[in-house]
């Protein structure tokens, strides 16, 4: 708190009621939350139906909530620094990064089965939006990260909030 803490300590001393001072402590504690805006409860919901259904499409998303696709651009560019479709794609690579360090022997076959896995429609799906996200093949950047990280190092935990929540099918 440093100089701050002084200056309420002397506002605090000054105070001629134990009102004055609830209130000069309330609008300290309170001030750094002056910027903050409330979370937006459609890009929320946008959230949180793209981390249920990777593969979820937005004029889906935006007829459940009752908003035109423009507006969900809108509201999610707003709430997140981009648009929802974009949203949707780093969250299923994250989700292709925390499935495949769950495997660390990860083969051509096994590329296939983790694209699926984490919402995309196939593996070349994948790596378009590998090439597209990192300039190397999905292949090629697990062996690259796996190689400059080390085998003592874990992204598992880093990733673990990508992974979708299991059903009661699956």
């Amino acid at each position: 708190w440093g100089t701050r803490a002084s200056i309420l300590a002397e506002q605090l001393a000054e105070a001629d009621s134990a009102t004055k001072a609830t209130e000069l402590i309330e609008s300290e504690v309170t001030a750094p939350l002056a910027g903050y805006r409330r979370r937006d409860p459609i890009a929320a919901a946008t959230l949180d139906a793209l981390r249920r259904e990777p593969r979820i499409d937005m004029r889906r998303i935006a007829a459940d909530l009752f908003v035109s696709d423009r507006q969900l651009r809108r509201r999610c560019r707003t709430a997140f620094g981009y648009s929802a479709k974009t949203m949707q794609r780093v969250l299923r690579f994250q989700r292709f990064l925390a499935l495949s360090s769950w495997n660390p022997r990860v083969t051509e076959d096994g590329v296939g089965r983790l694209a699926w896995a984490a919402g995309y429609a196939d593996q070349p799906h994948l790596t378009r939006e590998c090439v597209a996200l990192t300039g190397v093949t999905p292949t090629r950047f697990l062996t690259e990260t796996r190689r400059n990280c080390g085998p003592s190092h874990d992204h598992k935990t880093k990733f673990a909030p990508f992974l979708p929540a299991p059903t009661e099918t699956e």
